[in-house]
């Protein structure tokens, strides 16, 4: 019998394609150009997709040749549409726009229903190509633009007259994986204290300390066996203050509201170390790049309060490179330019909301956004944007002036600095960070980027946070280990689990900024990573213990994002004291197993499904077909000497049947998150 329904069932399927070529055959073809679509989903290496010009925003010029349609992206940059066998043909002029430096290059690929239809090959400066491909019972089509594998360093890619001819509507295809799914329960209206429950201090410098408790507010707060020199709010739970005694206490930190009270041990150790447990934070530079200004910073400091992020420990407020004014002609110190009229007052609104307060520099003449750094060529320090604010000034100066500058941020209330620079040279390292040593106030010293692992000495005496890589981008996987200029979250995962030995309290790992939520480096947009890839970026930097810095817009941060970052218990796994990176136990058949020791004696196990990847240009895209995956965690031989409760902690849920079947389903490209609780006997 199964025969003569194979024969019914592909005669009918005959039917049915010759139907709808025929439908087609009877449709009137139209133009839809790619400059008239919704492109919020193509992505771009750097800043948004341009319509009808370059991505510098310029007109789009290609060997000398003016286009006046098309779109301009930057390598890497995807795009998938949905053309459902409706589409006949796309046609465009492809090539690297005459913006590109000399030693751009890109590969462009034009693939159809997971099969390459379209390659340009390796396209120079100069160089252009025509596409005009039949896209006849196509499905879904993907535009993949490519770095070529050598950097992507101002490859600014254009496809110019770019068109379909189609007898329907085209769409962006969004798969079904890419939709940002909540699995964290809503905030409780019972008042919990949540961050770290350690704080490092040295002595006689300020405190500042804002008691991170989630409920319905308002929230009273209380503090038992709280040091001399300490004051609390109790309407805020800010604790101020100076300590001026060696020592390490014990307090316990109380809240309450209409709902219940709770109260939690904390302990303030005075010494030489601070940043005891990663820092949690906000900097500027990925949503905003050069576009930054005060009205910004004080717009991220009221979000961290209204969102209520600062109820859970995020309290750094960083202002990222494009601050910085010249010179003052008489202390030599720093002043910042127009669009910070009073850093100051800035400083103390950020502080006022319990929050600290964070700036960056450099070392060199002129930073990487073409802003005045550390050093000159004069002797009084002279700067000027429009004589020193480009790259040729990207170096060392021949006068330093660290002592000026760390005057000038104390005055102003700094509690964190970002020194960028590249290489790291451990005699500037070692200049900057015994100004800040011997500053009456304890700033936090980060470094970036792209640190020498074979440095670390250098880096934990004078330094707190060390960048592992370059920088990072809101992409899966560039296939690369480091050194280039855009990371993937795979490309981090290569190369950062390398610095574990070195990770621990006050000496920090850092794998590079967040890029949740909306970012764009200057013009904020959606995120290119689905919501399954954002739960193993998030759940990457908790369970190695990194230092957590948003990037995104505050103002327009989204329910989705807002569950990953209010997420109490991924949060302390990030903040235990013991501050041990975690190490990868398995990474095969397309899953990395991480697992991390936690202070009690408890320890987490991440399980992030890479899938079974390749590194092809059908890899780059979810094309709506990639199933969940299960994997075995008997299969590890996890050694577990006494009981152990297993906790889901995404979902904040016990596993109770986890004993009988240690089966963990993973989605494509997304984590699981485990802790691993002890029990103890009666």
């Amino acid at each position: 019998m199964r025969p003569h329904y194979t024969k019914i069932t592909s005669l009918l399927l005959l039917i049915v394609i010759a139907f709808s070529m025929m439908n087609c055959a009877n449709k009137e073809t139209k133009e839809i150009w790619l400059d008239e679509m919704d492109l919020s989903s193509m992505t771009s290496g750097w800043k948004t997709p341009q319509k009808n010009k370059s991505i510098l925003g310029r007109p789009m010029i290609m060997n000398n040749k003016t286009y006046d349609r098309g779109v301009g992206v930057h390598a890497k940059s995807k795009y998938m549409v949905e053309l459902n066998g409706e589409a006949k043909t796309f046609t465009a002029v492809v090539g690297l726009d005459d913006n590109a430096k000399e030693m751009s290059s890109i590969t462009i690929y034009i693939l159809g229903d997971k099969k390459i239809m379209w390659e340009s090959g390796v396209l120079k400066k100069g160089q252009v190509k025509n596409i005009d491909i039949n896209i006849e019972g196509i499905k879904v089509l993907a535009f993949y633009v490519s770095d070529a594998k050598d950097g992507q360093s101002r490859d600014y890619a254009n496809f110019a007259n770019a068109k379909f001819l189609s007898y329907g509507t085209i769409e962006p295809y969004i798969p079904l994986q890419e939709e940002k799914i909540i699995v964290t329960p809503s905030e409780s209206l019972q008042p919990k204290i949540n961050g770290p429950d350690i704080f490092g201090i040295r002595k006689d410098s300020p405190f500042l300390y804002k008691i991170p408790a989630s409920g319905k507010k308002p929230i009273i707060y209380e503090v038992d066996n709280l040091p001399k020199g300490l004051n609390l709010d109790s309407l805020t739970g800010i604790i101020t203050g100076k300590m001026d005694v060696l020592e390490s206490k014990k307090i316990i930190l109380k809240a309450k509201n209409e709902h219940g009270n709770t109260k939690k041990e904390f302990e303030i150790v005075v010494g030489d170390n601070i940043s005891l447990t990663p820092p949690m934070g906000w900097n500027s530079w990925n949503c905003w790049g050069k576009n930054v200004n005060q009205e910004k910073i004080e717009a991220a400091s009221k979000a961290f309060v209204d969102k209520g992020l600062i109820d859970y420990g995020w309290s750094y407020i960083v202002i990222d490179d494009a601050w910085q004014g010249n010179r003052d002609n008489k202390k030599k110190m720093i002043r910042a330019n127009a669009m910070f009229p009073d850093m100051k007052n800035l400083s103390k609104q950020i502080h006022d909301r319990g929050l600290k307060f964070g700036i960056y520099s450099t070392p060199w003449i002129t930073s990487f956004a073409g802003y005045c750094g550390t050093s000159s060529d004069s002797i009084n320090g002279y700067w000027d944007k429009e004589k020193f604010g480009n790259r040729k000034f990207i170096k060392h100066g021949k006068y330093t002036f660290e002592k000026n500058d760390v005057d000038q941020f104390v005055d102003w209330g700094v509690d964190y600095l970002k020194y960028d620079w590249n290489p790291i040279d451990s005699i500037s390292l070692a200049r900057m960070g015994k100004e800040i040593k011997n500053a009456n106030r304890d700033i936090v010293f980060s470094i970036s980027n792209s640190s020498d692992i074979n440095d670390m000495k250098s880096y934990q005496k004078w330094s707190n946070l060390w960048r592992t890589t370059s920088d990072i981008r809101d992409i899966w996987d560039n296939g690369y280990s480091k050194g280039r200029f855009s990371q993937g979250i795979m490309d981090i995962l290569r190369y950062h689990t390398n610095w574990k030995e070195f990770n621990g309290p006050s000496s920090w790992n850092d794998p590079d900024m967040l890029v949740l939520g909306k970012v764009g480096w200057g013009e904020p947009r959606e995120n290119n990573l689905s919501g399954d890839e954002l739960y193993s970026h998030f759940t990457l930097w908790t369970i190695w213990s990194a230092p957590l810095m948003l990037g995104c817009d505050l103002e327009k941060i989204d329910k989705f994002t807002l569950s990953l970052l209010k997420n109490s218990e991924v949060i302390d796994i990030n903040q235990d004291r013991l501050g041990s990176q975690a190490e990868i136990i398995s990474d095969t058949n397309g899953f990395v197993v991480l697992k991390k020791q936690l202070y009690n004696g408890d320890f987490a196990i991440a399980v992030i499904n890479k899938g079974l990847y390749y590194n092809t240009p059908i890899d780059q895209f979810n094309w709506g077909d990639e199933a969940p995956r299960e994997l075995d965690l008997k299969e590890l031989k996890i050694t577990l000497n006494g009981d152990f409760m297993v906790r889901d902690v995404w979902k904040q849920k016990n596993i109770e049947e986890f004993s009988k079947s240690q089966k963990i389903k993973v989605n494509h490209h997304g984590a699981s998150l485990l802790r691993f609780k002890r029990v103890k006997k009666p």
